[in-house]
């Protein structure tokens, strides 16, 4: 694990603990590149990818541009 997919995770902690620690919960793109510091498009979806993959997360993303995507923290 890498430095950058810890500063995902905690970012996604934070907006779960903002979400008074609902089991899913909604999240918007913009907020948690800016609250992980990461500047790249490429970056957050191939770092969410990973978080997936190691079953760290439930990521279950919108297409919308109103209504943000679901994560579960597991």
């Amino acid at each position: 694990m890498q430095a950058i997919h810890i500063s995902l995770y905690t970012a996604l902690c934070n907006l779960w603990l903002a979400s008074q620690c609902q089991c899913s919960f909604s999240i918007s793109r913009k907020k948690v590149m800016e609250l992980a510091k990461i500047r790249s498009i490429v970056t957050y979806h191939r770092v969410m990818g990973r978080l997936v993959e190691f079953k760290y997360i439930a990521y279950e993303p919108s297409y919308h541009p109103k209504f943000g995507s679901k994560v579960s923290l597991l």
